[in-house]
């Protein structure tokens, strides 16, 4: 892929020194490496491209990253800083951003803080991703084929339901166990930038969290945010070189599916195996109790009990018991 010789082709025609990528999807179109966010800068001069990032990303950066100099930001020299160096370094004076997706704050920082002429790029930069090149299209025709298989082979194994069910139906296609990181309501190690298959939050790293009390609160706030099975995001969480990886949380059962659950035809439903065991203080007199069954068929023949019918049925038997007496259960 010859990425940075298609944007400095566009720089030229439109008249912009350089080009500074914030962008996600541009910085990758334009380097090759995948990261989140806001977690990196790409910067293309006509003489030159540069790749900035983070502690966390350099060393994959340095060795993903090719036709760029890759370099580290860190503080006293953030992203701003690095970028008036090039823009020093060039003789800059029109420099292209991502108008897309930059927001109205980090413009601001970038104009009043930047030596230069801030010019609106997604447009061209979106019309040079649209073209694709011959590598682009054989990774487009792998992935398809890759995913086709996928399909293939769980398409007979997926069922509505829990996470387990899940996992099970995959590991049973003959997936490999290491490689099942996207199930709802699972954590999984994964390999650095930490590739989810969910929109996601990081929070602060076991390292920060272990040493830092306000660290590990915010990252205990984000977790308790984030924990609701429709709205909640996944969570990355850096552990030295690899990331722990919390997907969303389960979607609850369906109510079919939890009728189903605690039915009396599966072994250990509601009906077949509630057992209330009774002592007196003195652990005497010992009670037993189980659920009706005149009361279970009246309820078959009636239809699939509601979430409320099993407490009004235990609190019925109970009135068989000698009031005024004090139990324990146990």
């Amino acid at each position: 892929m010859e990425h940075f010789d298609n944007i400095r082709t566009m720089l030229k025609k439109e008249g912009m020194d350089a080009v500074a990528l914030t962008e996600e999807a541009n910085r990758f179109y334009a380097a090759g490496f995948p990261s989140a966010g806001s977690d990196g800068l790409a910067v293309v001069t006509a003489e030159a491209a540069y790749y900035f990032t983070d502690a966390r990303y350099i060393e994959a950066a340095q060795k993903a990253v090719q036709g760029a100099h890759v370099a580290l930001m860190g503080r006293g020299r953030g992203y701003l800083q690095l970028l008036q160096e090039v823009i020093d370094r060039h003789g800059v004076k029109r420099m292209g951003f991502d108008d897309g997706a930059m927001t109205v704050a980090d413009y601001e920082r970038y104009r009043q803080g930047l030596s230069c002429t801030l010019c609106p790029a997604s447009r061209q930069l979106t019309q040079l991703r649209q073209v694709k090149d011959p590598e682009e299209i054989a990774a487009i025709e792998a992935a398809q084929r890759i995913t086709e298989q996928a399909y293939a082979a769980i398409v007979e194994e997926i069922r509505p339901g829990v996470s387990e069910r899940e996992i099970a139906a995959r590991l049973a296609s003959g997936t490999p166990v290491g490689e099942i990181t996207d199930v709802r309501g699972t954590c999984a190690a994964v390999p650095p930038p930490g590739a989810c298959a969910y929109p996601f939050v990081e929070v602060p790293s076991f390292e920060e969290v272990s040493a830092s009390k306000e660290a590990y609160a915010r990252a205990n706030m984000v977790e308790y945010d984030e924990h609701d099975p429709f709205v909640g995001k996944a969570i990355l969480q850096k552990h030295g070189h690899p990331f722990l990886l919390v997907n969303p949380p389960a979607y609850p059962l369906p109510t079919e599916e939890l009728d189903a659950e605690i039915s009396e035809e599966k072994p250990g439903g509601l009906y077949g195996e509630l057992t209330a065991t009774f002592l007196d203080r003195d652990g005497e007199t010992e009670r037993k109790m189980k659920v009706n069954p005149e009361r279970r068929a009246a309820d078959r023949a009636e239809g699939a009990p509601s979430a409320e019918e099993p407490t009004k049925r235990l609190n019925i038997d109970l009135e068989h018991l000698q009031f005024g007496q004090d139990y324990e259960i146990k």
